[in-house]
């Protein structure tokens, strides 16, 4: 069983690639280490099964023994009320090797270059740097023009051969740039679906204007002016609140295990927003946040030094497969769609871990968190989004809280 795309194979299938790679190959994990992009496997190789996910988790996979009884899936049979199922999800940078004779599982877990202990496979990008440099305006050009590069590659090889494509659109820098490099680098005829979800949330009121609709709005208006093409398309995605309390107990089961109300919020956002996506591949711009310093966490860390900075970043990364790619991908892949994720391809992971923490997190004012993303969008025109505030989407698209006396529920508390 395989689920993902390879990006680093040439022509040809996918499936078949990813299948000659670990039939030929002098073992397994030899083979899995020189295998680039977003996947999930399991491969039965006489009395053994492999599995597991790619070594960021950026496809979803779980499994559970009970007596003695094997189950592996890309997504649970999870009903909502039910007592403990068992389902475990697969982490991302690790390999299981099951005994089928004993049902026992082994782990083989990739790792850094430079760590102490012994890794069976090798990350192909480095820890965080922890580099500080003397900014001028010569060396954020530089970096900036790298790093708009090796992005617009990783976008590109997601995007090639596609009639069309839909992006998740807050009005955000992140999704803004995305759209951006798309209208520059795609072909004319490839048309662009800005996808901007809004809820109907009792509790705050408003009706549909919230703060991602009119950000996005805003952001599209800006993206026009600078497109060549007549090719984007804004499409407000409405949802009233009796539509969320129908789909509900749906998400939850998708999103499981993930339980959070935090979970919930996220995970109910992306199930509309990638339900109104006209193309099968759903471009994210998760991982901006996590590697250039986005949230307020990371900001806040600052001010015991960059050290604490490097050390919040690399937390933020590492728990990327455990917080948002299996469950996102379990939400967005319900409505046949395939998310992708620019950001999180391996070379921009290997670029953005070595560069310069002080051009990720110039200072602690809102502007200065993603500095060269921020530069990036500058010299693509993109002037107005550059200035504004990280918001999660469940805040900005008012999908957290949504009941009249919930404001003090914490986003860890397990959904009821």
């Amino acid at each position: 069983m395989y689920n993902g795309e390879l990006y680093n194979i040439g022509e040809g299938c996918d499936t078949v690639v990813f299948s000659e790679a670990l039939f030929s190959g002098p073992d397994v994990i030899s083979a899995l280490q020189n295998i680039k992009g977003e996947y999930a496997f399991v491969f039965v190789d006489g009395n053994t099964i492999w599995f597991g996910r790619d070594c960021i988790g950026r496809r979803s996979l779980v499994y559970r023994i009970i007596e003695g009884e094997f189950v592996i899936s890309s997504v649970t049979d999870h009903v909502v009320d039910t007592t403990e199922d068992g389902w475990i999800q697969c982490e991302g940078g690790v390999v299981y090797e099951l005994d089928v004779e004993t049902v026992s599982i082994k782990e083989h877990f990739w790792g850094y270059e430079d760590d102490e202990t012994k890794q069976s496979l090798i990350y192909p990008y480095r820890k965080v740097s922890h580099e500080v440099i003397e900014l001028n305006e010569h060396l954020i050009s530089d970096y900036a023009a790298q790093f708009r590069d090796i992005l617009s590659k990783a976008l590109s090889v997601r995007t090639v051969g596609y009639e069309q494509i839909s992006i998740l659109f807050s009005g955000g820098i992140d999704c803004a740039l995305l759209a951006r490099l798309a209208d520059m680098h795609l072909p004319p005829a490839v048309s662009i679906q800005l996808v901007n979800v809004a809820f109907q949330n009792h509790r705050v009121g408003e009706g549909y204007e919230t703060p991602d609709r009119v950000l996005g709005r805003s952001t599209y208006n800006e993206l026009q002016q600078l497109s060549q093409y007549d090719r984007m398309v804004f499409t407000e995605v409405n949802v009233p609140y009796e539509e969320t309390l129908k789909n509900r107990e749906t998400v939850q089961s998708l999103m499981y295990p993930s339980t959070s109300v935090m979970d919930l919020s996220i995970a109910v956002a992306f199930y509309f927003a990638s339900q109104a996506c006209t193309s099968n591949v759903v471009i994210s711009g998760l991982g901006a946040d996590e590697l250039f310093g986005g949230y307020s966490r990371i900001v806040q860390s600052l001010s015991r030094g960059y050290d604490a900075v490097v050390d919040s970043l690399q937390l933020e990364f590492s728990r990327l497969h455990v917080r948002n790619l299996g469950r996102d991908d379990r939400v967005i892949s319900h409505h046949g769609k395939e998310a992708r994720y620019p950001f999180l391809d391996e070379d921009v992971v290997a670029w953005a871990t070595t560069c310069p923490v002080n051009l990720k997190l110039s200072g602690s004012r809102d502007e200065d968190t993603k500095f060269l993303i921020r530069e990036v969008a500058r010299g693509v025109g993109l002037d107005s989004v550059t200035f504004q505030k990280k918001r999660a989407i469940q805040f900005g698209a008012r999908s957290a809280k949504m009941e009249i006396g919930s404001g003090k529920v914490k986003g860890h508390e397990v959904f009821k």
